[in-house]
């Protein structure tokens, strides 16, 4: 029994202290984006991701910085990668289906932008005005 506590123990300890890095990579990366220090940004969201691969925001917010480096295939590799986590996430379909229309792939970018919509991302109305009509 002893042996027992020690051991979940051990487990416990080591799984919180590793979920506690993920954690500030998360902090670091959104501050080096607000900064719009993208390349470092994105190496913090991939250690996040290294750590918790089922972190569905951090692949959208590594997508949107690669966006602003120019990097948009790449980009909506990281908003599938969201939605097959969490269906329901405007914000990666928002995204997802920008990088889309500055690939010039229109019908998949308007699609994305009008299910974003529909989840309620405020911000995909006037962009389906934009580039949609």
């Amino acid at each position: 029994m002893k042996t027992r506590l020690i051991l979940l123990l051990l487990i416990f300890t080591g799984y919180n202290s590793y979920s506690q890095c993920a954690y500030d990579y998360y902090v670091s990366a959104l501050d080096k984006s607000k900064s719009r220090d993208y390349k470092d940004a994105i190496r913090d969201y991939t250690k996040v991701l290294e750590m918790s691969p089922q972190h569905t925001q951090a692949y959208v917010e590594r997508g949107y910085c690669k966006i602003q480096l120019g990097k948009d295939k790449s980009a909506i590799a990281d908003f599938n990668k969201a939605i097959m986590i969490s269906p329901d996430d405007a914000d990666a379909f928002y995204y997802r289906g920008l990088a889309h229309i500055k690939l010039e792939q229109k019908t998949n970018g308007c699609l994305d932008l009008n299910k974003a919509q529909e989840l309620g991302n405020l911000e995909a109305f006037l962009s389906i005005t934009s580039n949609c009509n």
